[in-house]
């Protein structure tokens, strides 16, 4: 199986983006040179995930990470 790292900066919601990425049909229109994509076995359902993930970057408890987390991404952002 191949693999592929590729980063482009987009002007759009978070909402539209992962809209458009988690499309696998939708990824020929915004990496050139990519003729098809598809996704081959069983979609996966998180209802019946063993191990459920729990998002709590909004969670108060959790401002600190919050905060570091950001920090580290300006800061990366600010690098290039």
């Amino acid at each position: 199986m191949a693999s592929l790292k590729y980063e482009r900066r987009i002007a759009a919601t978070v909402d539209a983006v992962w809209d458009l990425v988690r499309r696998p049909e939708s990824i020929p229109n915004w990496f050139p040179g990519i003729v098809s994509c598809t996704v081959e076995g069983e979609a996966y359902d998180l209802a019946d995930d063993p191990l459920p993930r729990v998002n709590r970057f909004d969670d108060p408890a959790m401002v600190n990470v919050q905060v570091t987390l950001s920090e580290r991404l300006r800061a990366r952002l600010s690098e290039r």
